[in-house]
């Protein structure tokens, strides 16, 4: 197939870092940046896993295959086993953001987005009171108890493809 040429802009910075790597590696810098255009690119498939839940191939994987993610569910089992308060606002604030995307995700159910409301607002709490910087869970066992026993159960670790991956019949 016959290929075009396009023109972009970058910053300096970018062009430097561009050429950093390029030398570094011995790729040159159509060879860097063509993989990461087609990964753009790549248009999801939105996958109906019913009950009102849709997997986009896209950002739904993004999402549940992110740090976020990830440290959103250990930091949920760290705080129901060791409640000490010594996080920083920063962590909250990242946590909350974490929350939102899953909030936005077709992928959970209603009562899943419910529970991580409930948690979005009590780290918001917690941000606000600087007199007393600690999480504690509403409805603390039954709302922990549902997290890590519903919806986040339905997600499996695909060892092929080394990627989670929503668990269908």
């Amino acid at each position: 197939m016959k290929t075009k040429i396009i023109s972009i802009r970058v910053t300096e910075e970018l062009k430097q870092k561009l050429e950093r790597i390029s030398e570094l590696t011995g790729q040159s810098h159509s060879q860097l940046i063509r993989p990461l255009i087609e990964e753009k690119l790549i248009e999801p498939e939105i996958i109906d896993l019913g009950e009102g839940r849709y997997y986009n191939t896209k950002t739904d994987h993004e999402l549940i295959n992110s740090l976020g993610f990830m440290e959103l569910l250990f930091w949920i089992y760290d705080k129901k086993f060791e409640p000490r308060a010594d996080e920083i606002d920063e962590f909250y604030e990242y946590l909350i953001k974490t929350i939102e995307k899953v909030k936005q995700s077709q992928l959970f159910t209603m009562p899943f987005k419910d529970a991580m409301t409930e948690i979005g607002k009590e780290l918001r709490i917690s941000l606000e009171d600087e007199s007393f910087h600690q999480f504690d869970f509403p409805n603390n066992d039954k709302l922990y108890e549902y997290i890590l026993r519903s919806d986040v159960n339905m997600i499996r670790w695909y060892t092929d493809q080394e990627l989670l991956i929503p668990f269908t019949d």
